[in-house]
């Protein structure tokens, strides 16, 4: 990240007004953050980071609505209601929603790049819409956790081409005056508008054409989900796909659609090209390996894809970043 104006020399920069964190860390590694805070109480953070340590924090937040999109990176976090940890993935999006203070844990490997955007909202925002968008989602994997008698939701979903772009427009644009503030905010109520529209969209669609899914059908999605994670490169057809799960083609595409809010297909585009794009941004590596590497035989085709999710050739997004 160069485009920003706030260069943060010490790791307790990351102090904000509503949260009281105790962080431990080895070494600082090296980071660029950006913080806004808005008029109405909300706070814009994109954060850059490269911790060379381990890095760990705990925190306690105040009431609030929290939109996170994770570009690059991963860690864990224990989040007080939850009973399982949160593991953060790349290309994907957190909608934290919480009525009470609570507690929550954090930590990142070393070596670890992270590169995200965090949103946050004053409670009221949420308290008349989210509450019945995430109850109705009760039964759909992108519910994390739902302790909706201690007012605390969390959902967990594969970040949508529309937001990742709005992401990108939001790191590589220079910040310095009033004007360009007003334009970050504007971006970030767009994203809060999109996210809600795409969980809107799935409580449709579960009523709609609800999918009725075993526990078994739903561990052998998930573990077709994690088989395209894990081999970008291989062109999968949806009857081997079902095969290595045990299901017949059906009830894998309805079943897929309705845990991931995303077409089989969807989402192995969509993370051919998160990882595309961090490999032009971090790597020497010619375009056409890059396009190789994550299953496209064909480099113009590639390009084109490429543009149609980031709005601009591979060679001017390496060129940008």
């Amino acid at each position: 990240m160069n485009h920003f104006n706030a260069d943060v020399p010490k790791i307790s920069s990351l102090i904000e007004k509503n949260c009281q964190l105790d962080i431990s860390i080895e070494n600082e590694g090296s980071y660029k953050l950006f913080e806004h805070e808005t008029s109405n109480g909300s706070s814009i953070c994109l954060y850059d980071v490269f911790f060379e340590k381990q890095f760990s924090d705990r925190r306690v937040t105040s009431p609030m609505l929290q939109v996170c999109v994770m570009m690059e990176g991963s860690g864990v976090s224990y989040l007080e209601g939850c009973t399982a940890p949160i593991t953060y993935l790349p290309g994907h999006m957190f909608l934290f929603f919480s009525t009470r203070s609570l507690e929550a844990t954090h930590s990142s490997p070393a070596m670890m790049p992270m590169k995200l955007v965090e949103l946050r909202f004053d409670v009221s925002y949420g308290n008349n819409i989210f509450p019945d968008i995430l109850g109705a989602l009760k039964k759909d994997a992108f519910l994390f956790c739902d302790d909706s008698d201690e007012g605390v939701w969390l959902a967990r979903f594969p970040t949508p081409t529309s937001i990742r772009c709005l992401v990108e427009e939001m790191h590589s644009k220079q910040i310095e005056t009033a004007s360009d503030r007003f334009w970050l905010e504007a971006k970030s109520v767009e994203i809060l508008s999109t996210t809600t529209k795409m969980l809107e969209k799935q409580v449709n669609l579960n009523r709609q054409a609800p999918v009725e899914l075993t526990r078994r059908e739903r561990k052998a999605i998930h573990q077709v989900y994690d088989l395209l994670l894990s081999s970008l490169e291989t062109e999968w057809t949806i009857r081997q796909l079902a095969r290595k799960a045990g299901i017949n083609d059906n009830k894998l595409k309805r079943g897929f659609k309705s845990i991931f809010g995303t077409s089989v297909y969807a989402c192995l585009q969509q993370h051919r090209m998160t990882k595309a794009a961090e490999a032009l941004r971090h790597s020497q590596e010619s375009i056409t390996m890059i396009a190789l590497d994550v299953g496209y035989s064909s480099p113009a085709h590639f390009a084109k894809i490429f543009k149609r999710y980031f709005g601009m050739t591979p060679r001017a997004y390496r060129a940008q970043n």
